[in-house]
């Protein structure tokens, strides 16, 4: 890691990678560097930009990044639009981007954000979004807008839903409504008395290579047409992206079975400190077990093990989500239409 002084002793160079190949080269490099890092460590990681980058042949790949010597200080994980002349982070799949750098280095945020306006480029629009007000990438421009580099450019487009985590899991159940604890306590019991149980799958037991297939039948069995996986562009970006993210344990995955057979599940995606669920599913004869509630119950016990300070359940407003959660944040986007 570098220090303050040592930054301060090595100038930055910025370099653009679009050959898929390259980058793929650097997904050691890219996944240390991340691991430093406030960003989600799924959303953020080398295998989402690049499944995302292959299932999406009208994008091409535009990875900024910034070294200070042979070291990789910062990433800026874009890709072209060439149709709509603009540059963007190439997942609609994820829920929050950002330039991936440490917390304290705005020099190498600022850089990278700077170099995306500034240099030669195939698009006259930089368009970003499902950016925290607290990440990198807002830093970076509320800097360039300070210095007169760039206008304002935030825009608030959605509040997420997240519960704020006590020192236990036992302090967490205290803190809720008894009408919530009697529910989970009966889908408990219930499950448990009709041989049930909720664990956490890890890929030392389960194949990675496994786990697309079983994600996709589970929850394509919960939510048929409706499912974004009905998509055959996402579908194929699950059977990349999830085997290593599981394997690198940049997600975590939480079952629900009847014996040995796998019937519901939920995947949650590790931020800097916090569990984020992000997709699940069950089959639909086991509903009257509140699978959801009982896999998202195990997300929370988890994250309150690990001493993580919030559960965050995303995007999308659905009901069920306010009875776990106890705070909102405004998500947005960044939006700069570029000179020259």
């Amino acid at each position: 890691m570098h220090t303050a002084d040592t930054r301060a002793a090595a100038a930055l160079a910025c370099e653009v990678v679009e050959d898929l190949r390259e980058i793929d080269a650097l997904a050691a490099e890219w996944d240390a560097l991340l691991e430093r890092t406030p960003c989600n460590r799924a959303f953020s990681s080398h295998a989402w930009y690049a499944a995302a980058c292959r299932v999406n042949p009208s994008l091409k790949p535009h990875l900024i990044t910034a070294r200070r010597g042979p070291s990789l200080a910062a990433l800026f994980p874009l890709a072209v639009d060439a149709a709509a002349h603009e540059a963007v982070f190439p997942s609609a799949m994820s829920n929050y981007n950002d330039i991936v750098a440490e917390a304290d280095d705005s020099e190498a945020a600022t850089a990278l954000l700077r170099h995306a306006l500034t240099h030669p480029r195939a698009y006259g629009r930089l368009s970003l979004w499902w950016i925290r007000k607290s990440s990198n990438a807002a830093r970076a421009a509320r800097l360039l807008f300070e210095a007169g580099e760039a206008e304002e450019a935030f825009g608030v487009a959605r509040e997420y839903a997240y519960l704020r985590l006590p020192g236990s899991y036992e302090e967490f159940l205290k803190g809720r409504s008894r009408a919530f604890r009697k529910a989970l306590l009966r889908a408990q019991r219930k499950a448990a008395a009709d041989g049930l149980r909720v664990r956490e799958l890890t890929p030392e037991e389960f194949p990675p290579s496994e786990l697309p297939e079983m994600f996709l039948r589970l929850h394509l069995a919960r939510f048929g047409e409706r499912s974004c996986f009905e998509k055959q562009a996402n579908l194929t970006f699950a059977r990349l992206a999830l085997p290593p993210l599981f394997a690198r344990r940049q997600m975590r995955v939480f079952a629900l079975l009847r014996g040995e057979e796998v019937v519901g599940i939920d995947l949650s995606m590790n931020g800097a400190s916090s569990l984020c669920t992000w997709n699940g599913g069950f089959l639909p004869e086991f509903e009257q077990w509140s699978p959801g509630r009982l896999v998202i119950d195990a997300g929370v016990r988890r994250a309150c093990e690990l001493g993580l300070g919030e559960y965050d359940l995303l995007r999308g407003a659905y009901d069920w989500k306010m009875t776990w959660a106890d705070s909102v944040r405004e998500v947005g986007r960044l939006e700069f239409t570029l000179r020259g």
